[in-house]
């Protein structure tokens, strides 16, 4: 099968997790003797090379727009007349070259579109490609503020997403409470497929069983979204029972959120909170396989890749209550799961961890054994090729 996943953030470029989700599954698609493409709408200020070719997948990257231009673009006046529609109608016409060039039979893109953002009032959109348009469940700009309780949500925005999704030929979500929360939101009545994000899980770290430290990680965008800040906050109740412990925070956040982050350590015991910034991907199965926990309190979350990357090392992790948490772990089997918003309960689990290890060690195991059995990369693969069959003979 020939295969176009359009995708604006494809690594090495800064990216989030739908390039690396996409980087995962693209690969593995390509190992089991499919052919790849994937193309992108690039803003100016995400760096990579135009043309390249990862492990087998073709990547083309299409970049738009300056510092000044997607400024005004975004304006309710200006941008009728500073707007990216231009470059954006280019960016199509360059795509059907690829799918003709490359006789492709299937699109998947996801529901975020940034280029939706920049184009401002301007309404732009993807046009009937001839083949059936897949859209994926991230969680869209519309999604994420409606989520968040913001009161700020663009109508012109919410508009350009809900006839994205209405024009697909099917759509798949990352997990099934992204599916449930977008279909009340954008009132969308056809059926969506459920199929999880997958991660390589044959990897040769090795979980250190044996420790002195108490180390404890947390790795992800640093925002408030992700509840780093309530766990900063839950800091002081651990270390005042295990002096010992420390945690280290790794990730990319905003000026504004580091500064906030700052100013919570320094009312916490000197020297227990280190804040290391971003990591590469390829870094973290050591970083976690070396910890004594990892966590993630997230307020908001669509599936959640952090924690089955901890999982399918063994490290013991605890994740979050809410939103797709319990689709992920099993609560005191595989991993943990805490409230976001209890301080009290983020201690409690992360001390329980550092001081019930055979416990701990146990739920590490099992970890492993859930993301293998769910979340592997060519099981996951395999669900898409399905999907994508299953689409092309009802169109």
């Amino acid at each position: 099968m020939n295969i176009l996943y359009l995708c604006d953030e494809y690594p090495p470029c800064q990216h989030g997790g739908i390039g690396t989700v996409t980087q995962n599954l693209a690969r593995a698609l390509v190992e089991k003797g499919h052919k790849v493409v994937v193309a992108g709408f690039y803003p100016y200020y995400r760096k990579a090379t135009e043309c390249e070719n990862d492990k087998g997948v073709k990547v083309h990257r299409f970049f738009y727009g300056s510092k000044y231009q997607l400024q005004f673009s975004k304006r309710k006046f200006s941008g009728w007349i500073i707007n990216i529609k231009r470059p954006f109608n280019n960016y199509i016409n360059c795509l059907k070259k690829i799918i003709q060039e490359n006789q492709i039979d299937i699109i998947e893109s996801p529901d975020f579109v940034e280029a939706f953002r920049y184009s401002g009032p301007r309404m732009i959109k993807f046009p009937d490609f001839g083949i059936p348009l897949v859209i994926k469940l991230h969680g869209s700009y519309s999604y994420f503020n409606h989520f968040e309780n913001r009161h700020f949500v663009s109508l012109r925005l919410f508009k350009k997403e809900k006839l994205l999704l209405d024009n697909a030929s099917g759509v798949i979500a990352i997990s099934d409470f992204v599916r449930t929360e977008t279909k009340s939101l954008f009132n969308y009545n056809k059926s969506v497929h459920l199929i999880y994000n997958g991660i390589n899980s044959n990897l040769s770290e090795t979980y250190n069983n044996i420790r002195t430290c108490n180390t404890v990680v947390f790795a992800g965008s640093l925002e408030e979204k992700k509840g780093v800040f309530s766990l900063i906050k839950a800091w002081r109740e651990i270390v005042s029972a295990i002096p010992s412990a420390r945690l280290l925070i790794y990730g990319r956040g905003s000026n504004e959120t580091i500064k906030t982050i700052n100013d919570l350590i320094v009312t916490m015991p000197v020297n227990t909170i280190e804040l290391h910034g971003f990591v590469l991907k390829e870094d973290l199965p050591g970083i976690f396989a070396s910890a004594s926990c990892a966590i993630f309190p997230s307020y908001a979350e669509t599936f959640g890749m952090g924690p089955i990357e901890a999982m399918i090392v063994g490290c013991p992790t605890i994740f979050t209550k809410r939103t797709s948490g319990p689709e992920i772990i099993n609560d005191g089997i595989d991993g943990l799961l805490i409230d976001p918003d209890n301080i009290h309960e983020i201690a409690n689990s992360i001390k329980r961890i550092l001081t019930n290890r055979n416990q701990a060690i146990e739920m590490g195991k099992n970890g492993i054994k859930k993301v293998k059995e769910n979340f592997d990369i060519k099981l996951i693969a395999e669900k898409h090729i399905e999907y994508y069959n299953w689409l092309i003979e009802q169109n």
